[in-house]
């Protein structure tokens, strides 16, 4: 990893997905003083393991301190044994039982599983104990916990020591026991829902901004949207108009109708409406860089937009198409009617158990690149009682001869070792093939803000066959996992408002991974009769292979020519903004006519299962085509909230200063007015910096009784009216 020998319990963590950075002892640290003795590096809070290793390296032994970043998978109860009556006994049991660091102050850490919980204080049968060291699942409430081996100026001469050893493994592979929820939640300071703090563009990032969009050129509904912005500036809550303006703009100038002129249209209006300042036109706009996306709503330019137009254009798939197409598929409707789940869910379910039953010998033809997996990902969409759970129990008594292990992981190393494990310092195969049944993406989303994003590229990686080796620094934690040599698949079910776990990760490629298809059968009756049980796929059987063989499935005649096209498409196609969740819609198909075709005991696709197999398809784009709308809006949404909530705090801010400047033109009037008064420009004068706010300054001054306005004429320009201020009623 680098030359430099980094303490033993900082390398495991990083062997482990932990993030670990580097603090740097504080030049204006001394003993006494009430400033922090270290400075931690720029971003600790948001940064990656990835990140943390590559940074790793300018680690200076002797010097500088080591810290783990709390809610990564492992979080720290941190005790102060300096408050009155502390003991490590306050702790239960439970939670001392991962490790324990004793810390140079006399305290202890210890680490637990991650819970979901923020930073904060530590409190146990209602006494403070120390502090809790977390992070939420949004990414906010980070700390830090120091790690031993390193530095540190407060203690000098002094460690931390790692008394008893972290088992990292279980700290990642268990959920968080009852009992520390318990200690969190009744703590009464510690949040589970702050947000990440997203980092605000820099100066060399909005200038290459600025100069990318330079050329653009705006569309109709670009010019629309920015003379609507410009037509609303209203009278007061300025600052939040502007905010909110300038986020919408960014927006429409990332999608592309706009150009970066309207960027100065809108700072000309805001020096109109709000002359006296206040505002950073650069501040907000390097904030809204950092949090906006290209989703503008425009029929030509946003790209879910884009996705919903193409999908709405193709016909709905009619039931006919598909379940009439086999007497196996039309039974399995029947089945599905009677057990009241959807026959499209069944149809997907039953696919993923089948794929799941095949071993991975069976693989997709190289029509380019290389032969393709089989490993196949199936998201069950609709609301909290549509059935999603109960349609997997269901598929496994349409297929009972499909019998196949449930095994969800609980993290990256977690899913490794669903197919080897470790035995007597050997790599063991435990099992080729295996399928995870999700009743909630939810808590697939939460294990993979615990177990950093090893879990999602991990998810990644099995979709597409590839090596899964956990190549750790650790000999006991090695696996090796080559490509092809397994079998995945997973059902998970997904909420509306949950399938931001799946959408948040598009730009890596998650959600274009899934078959999207709906939970809900609009079609349900509530007398549907049962199917012969001695159906077509009652003595269903997976395809035989031989060890260490491959074979791959039979496709139609055109469809190779296909899949070059699409991959020809892919390769000249230079717009790198088109929308990527079509990325892998063939591939899925070819995935999911591989199924449907073992599910009719063939390994050949015929024409009606590749025709069928595109009428799913398009049910599945329609499908994500909704839930990308949702996520959209739902993220437009928490956008305009923290908008809202910033403009409202700069607002306050806003409101401070002007009170203090009131405050001051007060005592600058009674300090230099007598009796005849101080005309308004000499105040103006003496406010100096903050001269920009005179005028709305006097007017809050007057408001609140500070000053009062009496006429006057001008000293030398006789007869020419000017205003003079006195002493108020009310002492600033």
């Amino acid at each position: 990893m680098h030359d430099i020998e980094i303490p033993t319990l900082a390398s495991r963590l990083l062997d482990a997905g932990i993030p670990v950075i580097v603090c740097t002892p504080n030049p204006n640290w001394k003993p006494g003083t009430q400033v922090a003795d270290v400075l931690p590096a720029k971003g600790w809070a948001t940064i990656t393991a990835a990140q943390a290793r590559e940074r790793i390296h300018t680690y200076r032994p002797g010097i500088d301190t080591l810290a783990m970043v709390g809610g990564h998978g492992i979080d720290v109860l941190d005790v102060d044994t300096k408050n009155d009556g502390v003991s490590f006994n306050d702790l239960p049991v439970e939670a001392r039982d991962y490790g324990i660091t004793l810390s140079p102050s006399g305290g202890a850490h210890f680490p637990v599983p991650s819970t979901g919980y923020g930073k904060g204080a530590l409190n146990v049968s209602g006494k403070h104990i120390g502090d809790y060291i977390g992070g939420t699942a949004a990414g906010g409430g980070r700390m830090l916990a120091f790690l031993p081996g390193s530095a540190r100026p407060k203690y000098a001469g002094r460690d931390y020591i790692e008394s008893k050893p972290w088992d990292i493994d279980r700290l990642l592979d268990d959920n968080p026991p009852d009992i520390i929820l318990t200690i969190c939640e009744n703590s009464g300071n510690l949040s589970k829902t702050a947000n990440e703090g997203k980092h605000a563009a820099t100066t060399h990032e909005i200038l290459a901004f600025r100069a990318r969009h330079a050329d653009a050129v705006a569309c109709a509904y670009g010019d629309a949207e920015l003379a609507r912005i410009l037509s609303s500036a209203p009278a007061t809550k300025r600052h939040e108009w502007f905010i909110a303006s300038i986020t919408r703009i960014t927006e429409l100038i990332k999608a592309g109708c706009l150009d970066v002129s309207a960027i100065d249209a809108l700072e000309q209006k805001l020096r109109i409406i709000k002359p006296e300042g206040g505002t950073s036109a650069m501040g907000c706009l390097a904030w809204a860089l950092g949090n906006t996306t290209a989703m503008s709503e425009c029929p030509t330019h946003d790209p879910s937009t884009i996705w919903l137009n193409e999908a709405a254009s193709k016909p709905t798939p009619t039931e006919d198409r598909v379940f009439a197409a086999t007497p196996e598929l039309s039974w399995l409707r029947d089945f599905a009617r009677a057990r009241m789940v959807s026959p499209w869910a069944l149809l997907a379910a039953c696919t993923a158990r089948v794929l799941a039953c095949t071993g991975p010998a069976w693989q997709i033809p190289a029509y380019v690149g290389s032969q393709a997996s089989l490993n196949f990902y199936v998201a069950l969409i609709g609301s909290s009682n549509s059935g999603k759970t109960i349609t997997s129990s269901v598929a496994a008594e349409a297929l009972p001869s499909a019998g196949v292990e449930i095994v969800n992981p609980s993290s990256g190393e977690g899913l490794v070792a669903i197919f080897h494990a470790r035995e007597r310092g050997q790599d063991i195969e435990v099992r080729d093939r295996a399928l995870s049944v999700i009743d909630e993406i939810k808590t697939l989303g939460g294990q993979q803000d615990r177990s950093g994003s090893t879990l999602g590229s991990i998810l990644r990686s099995a979709w597409s066959g590839t090596d899964i080796s956990n190549h750790s620094a650790d000999p006991a934690r090695r696996r090796a996992i080559g490509a092809h040599t397994y079998r995945y698949c997973m059902v998970a079910g997904v909420q509306y408002d949950t399938a931001d776990v799946l959408m948040r990760d598009d730009g890596a490629g998650t959600p274009q991974r899934f078959l999207w298809i709906p939970a809900a059968d609009p079609a349900a009756a509530l007398d549907h009769p049962e199917p012969p049980k001695d159906g077509p796929l009652a003595r269903w059987e997976a395809p035989k292979f031989l060890p260490g063989s491959k074979f791959v499935i039979g496709y139609p005649d055109g469809v190779r020519d296909l899949v070059r096209r699409t991959r020809l498409e892919a390769v000249r196609n230079t717009d790198s903004d088109r929308d990527s969740l079509h990325g892998h819609m063939l591939l899925v198909r070819m995935k999911l006519a591989a199924g449907l075709a073992i599910l009719h005991g063939t390994t050949n696709v015929s024409d009606v299962l590749w025709e069928a197999s595109g009428h799913v398809i398009d049910l599945s784009t329609a499908t994500l085509g909704i839930v990308l709308e949702h996520a959209r809006k739902k993220a437009a949404k928490e956008a305009t909230a923290k908008g809202h909530a910033a403009a409202i705090a700069d607002e306050v801010k806003e409101e401070r200063k002007l009170v203090q400047v009131a405050r001051r033109i007060g005592t600058y009037v009674a300090k230099n007015g007598g009796s005849g008064g101080v005309p308004r420009n000499s105040i103006r004068q003496g406010l100096g910096r903050d001269k920009a706010w005179a005028v709305t300054g006097i007017a809050k001054a007057i408001d609140l009784g500070y000053i009062e306005s009496r006429g006057g004429e001008h000293p030398i320009n006789a007869g020419q009216p000017v205003d003079y201020f006195v002493a108020g009623r009310v002492k600033p």
